[in-house]
Formats: C-alpha cells, sequence, structure tokens
C-alpha cells in the first residue's frame, strides 16, 4: 500500500458514506460502506452532493483509521460459487451516529459534522 501524508495526523477528513444498500448483488455497496475520504475542503461535485443514497462526513481522524475504512476490502474476501468478490472489512454502523436521522429520508446538510471519536465509535467489523 502506499504511504499518504495523512496517515499518522488527526486532521479533518470528508468521507462520503453510503446510506442504503444498493441492490442486493455480492459486490453492491452496502450501507455504512465508505466509498471514498478526501481532505477536508475538497470539491465534491454535484453527483456525491446531491444523491440521496450518500453522505459526506466531515471529521478529524488519523489517516490510518481513513484508510482502513476506505481501502478496507483488501483485507477480506469472499468466495462465492468458485469466484472471489472483494468484501470492506469494515463499515460505520449509521445508527450508532450521533443524530443518526441524518442518514436516512432527504438530506438536511452538505455535510454532516462529526467528532473523531464518534467515526472511531461506529465503526464495526465485518463478519
Amino acid at each position: 500500500m502506499a504511504t499518504h501524508w495523512y496517515l499518522h495526523t488527526g486532521i479533518e477528513m470528508e468521507l462520503l458514506v453510503a446510506i442504503v444498500d444498493n441492490g442486493t448483488a455480492i459486490d453492491a455497496i452496502k450501507a455504512g460502506e465508505v466509498i471514498t475520504v478526501q481532505p477536508d475542503g475538497w470539491g465534491w461535485g454535484s453527483e456525491e452532493l446531491a444523491n440521496a443514497n450518500w453522505r459526506i462526513i466531515s471529521a478529524p481522524i488519523l489517516g490510518t483509521h481513513a484508510e482502513i475504512l476506505q481501502m478496507g476490502y483488501i483485507l477480506g474476501e469472499l468466495m462465492v460459487h468458485g469466484k472471489t468478490y472483494p468484501r470492506k472489512a469494515y463499515l460505520l454502523n449509521l445508527s450508532a451516529l450521533p443524530n443518526s436521522s441524518q442518514f436516512s429520508g432527504a438530506r438536511t446538510a452538505p455535510i454532516i459534522s462529526m467528532q473523531s471519536t464518534d467515526v472511531i465509535g461506529a465503526t464495526t467489523k465485518v463478519a
């Protein structure tokens, strides 16, 4: 894995998170899956800002935690009928986040600010 400048610093990061399952296929994006992590102030496009199935969370987290959430799928694979599918090793438990109502229904803010402890506390290892 490449070394990134933000891995060992607790800086403000923005996480694009799915809030609903995107289908039933084995490789479909699941609710709580972190799609990407970007530095604070990232220039999100209208697709990310307006998608009702996604939310953007801003929190001062360690880069190592961001890497685990974003690239966790490297850590585990799921074998079905002889075919290997990547899977996320960690998801965010959306109901464990403060003001969890922000993660269902209509978007009330373009970016949701949280504390690092909120994101860390909601991180759940996939069984």
